[in-house]
């Protein structure tokens, strides 16, 4: 099959958002010393990552006919429309975050997670700290059952481990070679081998 590298456009099903409930004192990244174990939200149809720049403006004497816009900050929603699914392993986590959810606000405590994007098109995975904002369903008598998540990304406080951080995708390491015969000779890197075939 193909592998083409060189292809400059991608679709919005391989973009796969997931999350991980977490502080901000955790690292995201997967060279962490202790790395976080995401889970996939599941059956998403819609994503988007949202930032809005907040600004000031002046208009002084020197500015002329123009008003002087600056930003002085960045404010990032993350979202995701999803087909409201039962939990399965490795394929949809849509109810434990819910649970998650309401479980952090029973208990006085803010429902903090880090959200993972993951880019092949890009190459990268991002990630954002951020708090559960919003969620809902909802369900029409002959339609499908629907829900929609937001995420907005708050401080963590931390210099060292900031907000947004992204690295790139590692491949997977390649499987060892099967071992050859060469003019007579069997070699393996296999401990158990006696040197007796059956």
């Amino acid at each position: 099959m193909a592998q083409c590298t060189n292809q400059p456009i991608g679709i919005g099903r391989d973009l796969v958002l997931s999350w991980v409930e977490g502080c901000g004192s955790d690292s995201p990244l997967t060279t962490a010393l202790t790395p976080l174990e995401y889970t996939k939200l599941g059956f998403v149809e819609t994503r988007s990552e949202n930032n809005t720049p907040r600004t000031v403006t002046s208009n002084t004497d020197s500015s002329g006919i123009y008003t002087d816009t600056s930003v002085i900050g960045n404010d990032v929603e993350i979202s995701a429309s999803v087909l409201d699914a039962k939990d399965v392993i490795n394929k949809s986590s849509q109810q434990a975050l819910r649970r998650y959810y309401m479980g952090e606000l029973m208990s006085a405590r803010q429902p903090t997670v880090w959200v993972r994007i993951t880019d092949p098109l890009l190459d990268e995975y991002r990630y954002y700290f951020c708090n559960i904002t919003a969620l809902n369903r909802s369900a029409e008598n002959e339609g499908n059952r629907t829900g929609d998540f937001t995420f907005t990304a708050i401080p963590t406080y931390n210099e060292l481990n900031p907000t947004y951080q992204s690295e790139l995708i590692t491949p997977e390491p390649p499987e060892p070679p099967e071992p050859t015969n060469n003019n007579g000779f069997f070699f393996t890197s296999d401990p158990t081998f006696n040197g007796e075939f059956l």
